[in-house]
């Protein structure tokens, strides 16, 4: 599957169930050939708890890095207009 989407909301193939994980913890490392984008919780002083690891290409992960950009500069855009706090 390749695909950069650039909407509010995916919606998922008919018959395919997509988890949701929320994530307020994430750390991000790389080796010769890849890099390691991984997702957690962590709430007080407890430890922090990955749930999710993500391995992608450079390639790929600066396309994700721009796609993440637009939306964030869109999502400012539209909160900063309506008077909503970051």
């Amino acid at each position: 599957m390749t695909c950069l989407v650039d909407r509010a909301v995916t919606k998922p193939s008919p018959g395919v169930r997509i988890e949701a994980r929320y994530a307020n913890c994430f750390e991000v490392g790389f080796n010769d050939v890849e890099f390691i984008l991984s997702f957690g919780q962590q709430y007080g002083s407890g430890d922090p708890l990955e749930h999710t690891r993500i391995v992608m290409s450079p390639t790929y992960v600066q396309d994700f890095l721009d796609l993440v950009a637009r939306t964030l500069a869109e999502y400012r855009a539209t909160h900063d207009a309506e008077g909503g706090k970051r």
